[in-house]
């Protein structure tokens, strides 16, 4: 593995550009506990401003945050955009919208605030939820004429996940351990048994999948089990798997994904090197993935699944690479078929 700046790459590849992205932002957050009003420091604030930055996009001089989920909700969330419209001079009025079933989201009474928002914000909660009650209602229609009018759309945990074209959200709860174990692992399915990972939702990030909770939750190998069968069901093996670690998110223009927060961002791909083996009752076999883990000030490309080294952050400092004998001068060699070397992992 070569080291490259702040970042790692397994191989390097030129990769078919995938959709092009809409005009407004697309934000999409990790989880984990938002900053405190009053801290402009915090992770939360410098990616939520993004919301409030993207501007009023209806011309009725303030900005207008709707913030979705399917269960209840309280007021800090909304006084939080508030707050950060005021650090930033900006009036907002931010308002929760409780849609709990799919009457709700083909209520025009509860959801037609959300077609005149500036801002959509999906909370955390349970994506498969959220598929299940909106997908092709009245209220997933608002969503998208906010986004027609370069409206800025985004999410925490599962409201992040929501907004990826391979959308895994089929109600089972996965974990890498389920992967590992069993490539083919039912969980990876919907509750009805059809996939888990769905092309029909809200789709903004086009030809990619994102999951949350990344390092925190160990989800390496549930998000490479993810990739894996998103490439098997539609033969498109430029899905990008994009696994975003709590308190840190991305904040995408255009095709250009900036990363903020405390935490790091890994952007995976098959590649042309790439075995895929998903074999009933055997653990995932997926060899030659290229990945790019970013932390905060880097931006990756979407379209050409690149690293933008023009533009790296200031505080980068370049990595001269020797080669594999001089990188591998003094390493340690870890025999995975000797019991015996499990303390060189300590």
């Amino acid at each position: 593995m070569t080291h490259t700046l702040r970042f790692c790459t397994l191989l390097s590849l030129i990769l078919a550009p995938g959709p092009a992205q809409a005009a407004g932002v697309i934000i999409a957050a990790g989880g984990g506990s938002e900053g405190a009003v009053g801290d402009t420091t915090s992770w939360s604030y410098k990616l939520y401003k993004k919301f409030i930055e993207n501007g009023d996009k209806t011309g009725d001089g303030k900005v207008s945050v709707a913030i979705l989920s399917t269960s209840t909700q309280d007021s800090w969330l909304p006084s939080y955009f508030v707050w950060i419209g005021q650090t930033l001079g900006v009036t907002v009025n931010a308002f929760n919208v409780t849609v709990a079933t799919r009457a709700d989201a083909n209520n025009t009474t509860i959801v037609d605030p959300v077609k005149t928002a500036d801002v959509v914000f999906l909370k955390g909660g349970d994506q498969g939820a959220y598929y299940d009650a909106w997908n092709g209602t009245t209220l997933e229609t608002n969503i998208r004429a906010v986004d027609s009018r370069r409206g800025a759309i985004g999410g925490t945990s599962a409201g992040a996940m929501s907004l990826s074209q391979y959308c895994f959200a089929g109600g089972q709860d996965l974990v890498s351990l389920d992967v590992l174990q069993d490539a083919q692992t039912p969980y990876l399915n919907d509750t009805d048994g059809g996939s888990g990972i769905h092309t029909d939702f809200l789709g903004f990030v086009g030809s990619s999948l994102i999951d949350t909770h990344y390092t925190t939750r160990a989800r390496m190998g549930r998000t490479l089990g993810i990739l894996a069968k998103a490439i098997q069901d539609s033969s498109n093996t430029n899905v990008l798997a994009i696994g975003i670690e709590e308190r840190t998110g991305i904040a995408l223009t255009g095709t250009r994904a900036e990363v903020i927060g405390v935490g790091s961002i890994d952007f995976m791909l098959q590649t042309s090197s790439s075995m895929v083996k998903r074999d009933a009752k055997h653990p995932l076999f997926f060899t030659n993935v290229r990945l790019d883990r970013l932390t905060e000030g880097w931006r990756y490309d979407i379209s050409s699944r690149t690293v933008d080294t023009t533009n790296r952050p200031t505080s980068a400092t370049a990595v001269v690479y020797s080669g594999d004998s001089a990188a591998n001068s003094g390493s340690v060699t870890i025999r995975g078929n000797q019991f015996s070397d499990e303390d060189k992992f300590t």
